[in-house]
């Protein structure tokens, strides 16, 4: 499974022109790292303000919990994911909500994503606050990032909220490198499978290890913030990217890429990108043929 690394190009202290359009600014590759890892901090902090609130009766939950729901190790084991050489109904869009026009901007202030365009979108909160992005991959599992739970891996505090409606989960989390963000992955087991005759569904895994060429344009979406530092998305919002040559990534974000399990997309111009609250959110391609859907 291969990470997008999206190139974060950041507004300048006032974000908008005197004509009302985003500035932006080219940051070296120094002032990149330091804030992605600025970014991961603040985000473990929001983790910890949002988790004091709870811890308090965090107890009193687990036990109610077992009272309704029965011992943990009676709850039904959801199966795992399903071979993807061997792929279910995945990755497929309404065709009223293909959006056929590229979006302009950012996810943050950039293009309003018809209802429904994404059926496999879901947003994780702490304790009701919005912090990361996921994708669902089957009826009981969304992928995510793992640094999402960096300071927070009680499951009672999380909830997964689909593009289409709420519904109560249970977090797992997986170990990852947060100098390097090498294995940033975890999965997310759902108390309640996803019914196949809502309106959510999965996106298509891989078949195999060929990734899209360079220049092979894909799609970013969530909730995340209109511009660094900003407010969330009330809508999902969407916006399209390249991908990028490794060399090319690395010369913008430095010796930490590992082309053999990340890949890189966005503009090295600036203007459309993903932004806090993003992470952990899908960026998907376009695979053309009889059934056109949509692959990790």
């Amino acid at each position: 499974m291969l990470l997008a690394v999206l190139l974060v190009l950041l507004p300048l202290q006032d974000p908008r022109s005197a004509q009302g359009h985003p500035l932006y600014m080219r940051l070296p590759p120094s002032t990149l790292q330091a804030l992605s890892a600025q970014g991961t901090k603040a985000l473990q902090a929001a983790q910890k303000s949002a988790q004091w609130a709870v811890n308090l009766v965090a107890m009193e939950i687990q036990h109610r919990l077992r009272e309704c729901r029965g011992p943990w190790h009676l709850r039904p084991q959801a199966p795992f994911l399903q071979d993807p050489a061997e792929p279910g109904p995945c990755g497929e869009r309404l065709p009223s909500t293909v959006n056929v026009t590229q979006a302009q901007g950012r996810i943050m202030g950039g293009s309003a994503a018809p209802p429904g365009a994404w059926p496999w979108l879901v947003r994780l909160q702490l304790s009701g606050q919005p912090l990361c992005g996921g994708v669902l991959v089957e009826a009981s599992w969304v992928l995510t990032a793992a640094h999402c739970f960096a300071g927070a891996p009680n499951a009672l505090l999380w909830t997964v909220k689909l593009a289409e409606g709420p519904s109560g989960e249970q977090a797992e989390e997986v170990p990852f490198d947060p100098r390097t963000f090498h294995s940033d992955l975890a999965l997310v087991q759902l108390w309640t499978p996803v019914s196949p005759a809502g309106a959510a569904r999965p996106v298509c895994l891989p078949q195999g290890p060929q990734e899209p060429p360079a220049g092979t344009t894909c799609a970013i979406a969530g909730w995340g913030a209109f511009f660094e530092d900003g407010p969330a998305a009330e809508a999902v919002r969407e916006a399209h990217v390249p991908l990028l040559r490794a060399d090319t990534c690395r010369r913008a974000l430095g010796p930490g890429l590992r082309p053999s399990t990340m890949l890189c997309a966005g503009y090295l111009s600036g203007g459309i990108d993903s932004c806090q609250g993003d992470s952990g959110g899908p960026l998907t391609c376009s695979e053309t043929g009889p059934r056109p859907r949509e692959v990790l």
